[in-house]
């Protein structure tokens, strides 16, 4: 079955994840990593609120990217932002973040804002 595919999209990782079954959790991810390695790509989206604290960094840690995608309220509008926190095996900068909007049968439009923070 592994061969049939090349991309996976995991919409929610926290609908399958318990406290009481972190263990499952990690080898499932495990396994995940596994696929990775032998060229399949994975995505998996998950609500860190929804996840204990031992299991994030077990993930964060077993993860290759580590995204976040948040919404922001500024005093005209909602933010839209993407962060990046990981990114294994590439040269580029964590910490760095794009603000974005999604424009119907458009796209991605990527917004000029930034976030300054004034002492």
């Amino acid at each position: 079955m592994a061969a049939n595919f090349q991309f996976v999209i995991i919409d929610d990782l926290a609908g399958i994840t318990s406290r009481d079954q972190e263990s499952a959790t990690i080898s499932f991810l495990n396994q995940c990593k596994e696929l990775s390695s032998s060229g399949k790509s994975i995505v998996i989206a998950g609500h860190p609120g929804r996840m204990s604290d031992d299991v994030l960094v077990r993930i964060r840690s077993l993860s290759d990217g580590y995204l976040g995608l948040r919404i922001e309220k500024s005093e005209l509008k909602l933010n839209k932002v993407l962060e990046v926190f990981k990114v294994s095996k590439a040269e580029f900068p964590t910490g760095a973040r794009v603000n974005f909007e999604v424009e119907p049968g458009i796209g991605i439009r990527i917004d000029a804002f930034t976030r300054v923070k004034i002492n």
